[in-house]
């Protein structure tokens, strides 16, 4: 990755106290093996460099063929196709025109079938830290503009140690516009529509081509359009919520209507959604007015794509949130439908707060527009919740994790106020721990010791999937490597041990491992090294997580082992030469390892299942 991009932009917003942002974007028009041609390029935070990790993603492209009449069937999935669909792959090489490209080569062919035509979208994946990264400020993406933007992605492959915030709120699908003045009666069965005044335009979802083409026969209208909600109609009705996980709240009934003329809620995608099928929260409806004080739909939120060794919540206070944006308030006229929360996937051993800390992660959908008058008219449906993947098991302690409907918008402000519809599903259902992701895999122990002339090198890789093989690689300098051997992937759901011995007699020795992928993406491990002496360049603890025992492993000689709580309470303390611990009587959740060698003080985070 070129790091000289990221990092100075990084420090000077941490200055200004704003938000940075770590990835670049570009559409993709077409696929050819591997050959992608690209257009709509923004590096302005990172580039697409040869060698480096990027995520192709479908956007958009679910089918509504034979949900297209004007009823209340109109914008409802007949196939998915390839929506939601998102894989690593890495770049051998690229074309560039004026200092842009215009063709990115990968190293393989895709692993999924994707469909150009119906906005894809390949972003950086960089790899940030060395190997632990520290934020400096809030990171956040280009909001997404109907070509590319609308998610944060980056891979750590040590700590990721959050000082700041990562917000991808209201950064996803794009609200309905606002429609024009009429004042006219009530119309209450017209669920699609080219913009008038007198239908608030859908909220944007996963069907690409209509938002915002005035001219198209869909774009207005009560009806949602898969995840995005329906406009408002005539007389001051509200616009619908949109939808993710769960279907967003439908709008407020209007002004003097004896049946709803509201913009119904977004299709819940729920059916569709996993860790390998992701989407960005749809859009709300926007309402309608003939007092010009309505609300256009508000956005829905992005996605977060992190992988990382572990994540530590390093100071208080501190979000990932990708929740949908609230509408805005209005008068005596028709409120936009809030957004819904977007998608969170985060792979990692585990999360660690510290003591007297909090870390809250959210994909909450947002809350519909009031109306802001006496009389009834039309308040904004709530978003649907958004939802949250993790590789781990997420701790009690201190973390806070919400999927939660959006509120519905009031309908009027006097004493007998009355709700638009909130998002409809079990708040909390979005919620997904222990899960496997295509997000690169990390390695869960790699180890080194030295006996019989000998060094003997292990690692430990749990729950493979799709790897190809691996290949250990060693260097006497730590800059220039050569193969060891090649493993080949056993590609079991357990934990894999993998074991190689190196006759050699250098005296200082590095190795690390290249996991190769079956689409072509390749990830490097930690790198560890070995003395003649047998000293090595860290402590590791085995297995990790753990249930009843635990193994250290060091080449210096260990004075004492002490456990702690999150909470820095001592639970359990050992003295010298301890190799093998007991952690029977510990209950499940995080633990801090403080390990005292000759030299210095190792902390090794635990996870005790």
């Amino acid at each position: 990755m070129n790091l000289s991009r990221i990092i100075p932009i990084a420090l000077l917003l941490a200055c200004k106290l704003v938000v940075a942002q770590v990835n670049g974007f570009a559409k993709v028009t077409a696929i050819s093996t591997v050959d992608l041609t690209v257009s709509q390029v923004n590096e302005t935070n990172d580039s697409f460099e040869d060698g480096e990790l990027v995520i192709i993603i479908q956007m958009q492209g679910a089918s509504i063929t034979g949900n297209t009449s004007n009823n209340t069937s109109f914008g409802q999935i007949s196939a998915i196709q390839t929506s939601g669909l998102y894989e690593v792959a890495r770049i051998s090489s690229h074309t560039e025109a004026s200092g842009v490209p215009t063709v990115i080569t990968l190293t393989g062919p895709l692993a999924n079938t994707y469909n150009p035509s119906a906005s894809l979208q390949i972003v950086t994946f960089p790899t940030l830290g060395s190997p632990n990264f520290t934020t400096t400020s809030t990171i956040t993406t280009l909001p997404w503009n109907g070509n590319i933007g609308g998610i944060v992605a980056f891979n750590v492959t040590g700590k990721l140690i959050l000082n700041h915030s990562i917000d991808v709120s209201g950064r996803g699908f794009r609200g309905g516009n606002l429609a024009g003045n009429d004042g006219s009666g009530c119309i209450t069965n017209t669920f699609i529509s080219t913009s008038t005044n007198q239908h608030g335009d859908k909220g944007e979802g996963i069907f690409a081509g209509v938002y915002g083409n005035t001219g198209n026969a869909y774009v207005a209208g009560r009806a949602p359009i898969t995840n995005g909600g329906g406009g408002g109609s005539v007389h001051n009705a509200g616009g619908g919520g949109g939808s993710n996980y769960s279907s967003g709240g439908d709008g407020g009934i209007g002004w003097s209507c004896g049946s709803s003329a509201g913009g119904m809620g977004g299709v819940s995608l729920n059916a569709y959604t996993n860790s390998s099928r992701i989407f960005m929260g749809g859009g709300g409806g926007g309402g309608q007015q003939n007092n010009s004080v309505g609300s256009a739909g508000a956005n829905g939120g992005g996605i977060i794509l992190i992988a990382a060794d572990s994540i530590v919540a390093g100071t208080c206070g501190n979000f990932i949130n990708a929740n949908g944006a609230n509408s805005v308030n209005a008068g005596n006229d028709g409120a936009g439908g809030a957004g819904a929360g977007g998608t969170i996937v985060l792979q990692a051993k585990g999360v660690r707060v510290n003591t007297g800390c909090s870390l809250v992660i959210t994909a909450n959908g947002g809350n519909g527009g009031n109306v802001n008058n006496g009389g009834t008219h039309g308040g904004g449906g709530g978003g649907g919740q958004g939802i949250i993947y993790t590789s781990f098991v997420l701790p009690v302690a201190n973390t806070t994790v919400q999927t939660n409907n959006g509120i519905g918008g009031l309908n009027n402000n006097s004493g007998s106020a009355t709700r638009a519809g909130s998002g409809t599903g079990p708040d909390g259902g979005g919620i997904n721990n222990g899960v496997g992701t295509p997000l690169p895999l990390s390695i869960k122990e790699f180890t080194v010791v030295r006996y019989n002339g000998m060094n003997h090198i292990e690692w430990v890789v749990s729950a493979e999937e799709n790897i190809d093989y691996y290949e250990l690689l060693k260097s006497e300098d730590g800059m220039h490597w050569t193969v060891v051997t090649k493993k080949f992937a056993e590609n079991r759901n357990t934990e894999v041990l993998y074991a190689v011995n190196d006759p050699t007699m250098s005296t200082k020795v590095y190795y690390k491992v290249l996991v190769h992928e079956k689409n072509g993406t390749s990830l490097y491990s930690q790198t560890i090294f070995i003395t003649s002496k047998g000293k090595v360049g860290d402590v590791v603890v085995f297995p990790n997580p753990a249930k009843d025992r635990i193994n250290i492993s060091s080449g210096e000689e260990i004075q004492s082992v002490k456990i702690y709580t999150t909470f820095g309470n001592s639970v359990l303390e050992f003295g010298q030469n301890t190799d093998q611990i007991d952690i029977s009587s510990l209950s499940h959740g995080y633990y801090i390892l403080m390990i005292t060698t000759q030299e210095t003080i190792h902390s090794v985070d635990l996870i005790v299942e």
